[in-house]
């Protein structure tokens, strides 16, 4: 498997596992419901050495994180987030998505407020 400054370069597919990682900076595994582009390594002069990762937007569901939030089926499920940026192309510490073992964004303070 190719890897890009720590993350895993492979397209993701409808079914895949994932981490999504929320605006609290929470990790929570999830399945991957839609999928917007391809994975891979872009190549160009103007990219920081050269090359810079590419990888798709995606829709996810997961179990809801709140516990009282039930249904006759268990847990309800959320998709509360549409187009998922990866973690790669997110420099803020939540909304977005990584594989299991990519590292995760480290949390920041805001630039302004």
């Amino acid at each position: 498997m190719d890897e890009f400054d720590g993350y895993q370069v492979r397209q993701p597919h409808v079914g895949d596992a994932i981490v999504f990682t929320d605006e609290y900076g929470r990790d929570i595994n999830a399945l991957v419901t839609a999928v917007f582009g391809e994975a891979g390594v872009l190549e160009s002069p103007h990219y920081p050495g050269g090359k810079s990762l590419s990888m798709p937007c995606l829709n996810a569901v997961w179990v809801s994180v709140d516990e009282r939030k039930q249904d006759p089926y268990g847990r309800q499920i959320e998709r509360d987030h549409t187009s998922i940026v990866h973690a790669h192309g997110q420099p803020a510490g939540g909304i977005y998505w990584r594989w299991s073992g990519d590292p995760k964004n480290e949390i920041i303070e805001p630039t302004e407020r």
